[in-house]
């Protein structure tokens, strides 16, 4: 996948390869713009949102992905083995994008009280997103995230809670670039890591310290247990609609996110910062997704077998857009610069708007193409931070 290269300056980076692969795209037709600034996580300069949609139904179209693949696939299950049976992967795709979006979209700005302007609704539906959902409270997630995570001399230490949790699963400082990723293929491989991820959320429910979270949490277990008991439900079914896709996929996507999340500087490098914008801007990035389109060629074949490949790619980074890097996520960068400052509906235009007013006050913004460069750049910074 196409991305930054570590061993050019950011200055280049950003003009050399940032540019092209956007602006690639303008080679194809204008109302396909706006799609692409979605897909991409990155908008045109001077780019205005066709509209801006409710924050309910960013609410409710999640929602309604999650309940309503689950449902679709316990559908296609059902009878002798069929060409149906090929959609279960592809409802797979659209049950985690909903489970992430609710997750890192919705509760995210629930927590940040930003979703609504009623501390009470915030809270209300955060909690609502984690029942439904087994994981853990957002209350437990608040501290984590805002207190802790949000802090830039703890962003990315070894206090940060993402790295405590990426050191929970053996992904550990100092530990080489090839071991770190012999380590993470392992990891998503491993029954153990699934089964000891779901208990810690069901746990999680069950022990909620608030009494009425902990009530509905206990009851939603106990209602989804009812009614695969009574129904007499089919246990392969159940499975595959339901428990696979909620805790071993969206499992795998939580982790695989919270490792390209954030570059990890040295502790050196970091408290050799004085200034608390550069020592923000250091610990974050922008993870884009995409490939430049090709350029056109006076071989006809060869322009068909290039566009092939790169809406094969693309389909590649539409996968990753949807289940690991979903809603506003790729301008994750911007919501540690100014959070709580910008509609995070629109979140990738104010991105870019912040971009064409010179970013005042701040460094300049850090983009990275492709997910799985960026992960292969975090681990190369893990592998030069101290043991913990």
């Amino acid at each position: 996948m196409a991305g930054i290269n570590s061993n050019v300056s950011f200055h280049d980076a950003v003009h050399d390869t940032t540019a092209d692969i956007r602006s690639s795209y303008l080679r194809l037709p204008a109302y396909t713009q706006n799609f692409f600034t979605w897909l991409t996580g990155k908008a045109l300069p001077n780019q205005k949102p066709l509209f801006v949609l409710s924050k309910w139904v960013h609410f409710f179209v999640p929602l309604s992905l999650f309940f309503g693949c689950i449902l679709a696939n316990y559908y296609c299950l059902s009878g002798t083995p069929s060409l149906k049976f090929i959609l279960v992967p592809i409802l797979w795709i659209f049950t985690v994008a909903g489970t992430r979006n609710m997750v890192l979209t919705i509760r995210h700005e629930c927590v940040h009280n930003c979703f609504s302007k009623s501390s009470r609704v915030n809270k209300f539906i955060g909690e609502f997103v984690t029942t439904i959902l087994l994981v853990r409270t957002a209350k437990a997630y608040q501290f984590d995230h805002v207190s802790m995570h949000h802090n830039s001399d703890i962003l990315c230490s070894k206090t940060d809670p993402h790295i405590i949790y990426l050191e929970s699963f053996g992904l550990k400082l100092g530990m080489s670039k090839h071991a770190l990723w012999k380590k993470l293929i392992i990891t998503l491989l491993s029954p153990k890591f699934y089964i000891k991820s779901t208990y810690e959320r069901i746990l999680a429910n069950v022990l909620a310290k608030n009494k009425a979270r902990r009530f509905f949490g206990i009851l939603y277990i106990l209602a989804c247990v009812f009614t695969v008991v009574y129904f007499s439900l089919p246990i392969y079914k159940v499975f595959f609609s339901f428990i696979f896709p909620l805790f071993v996929l969206s499992t795998a996507s939580s982790l695989l996110e919270t490792i390209n999340e954030h570059p990890s500087p040295s502790d050196a490098t970091a408290s050799s910062i004085n200034d608390k914008k550069q020592l923000t801007a250091l610990k974050c990035w922008s993870v884009l997704s995409g490939s430049p389109f090709p350029k056109s060629t006076s071989s006809i074949a060869k322009n068909i077998l290039n566009v092939t490949s790169w809406f094969i790619h693309m389909l590649g980074h539409l996968v990753v857009r949807l289940t690991i890097m979903p809603g506003p996520l790729p301008s994750h960068e911007m919501h540690h610069r100014r959070p709580g400052q910008y509609d995070w509906r629109i979140a990738f235009y104010e991105r870019q708007k912040d971009i064409d007013s010179g970013h005042p006050g701040w460094p300049p913004y850090r983009e990275v193409w492709g997910f799985i460069n960026s992960l292969d750049m975090v681990f190369d910074d893990m592998s030069k931070r101290e043991r913990m």
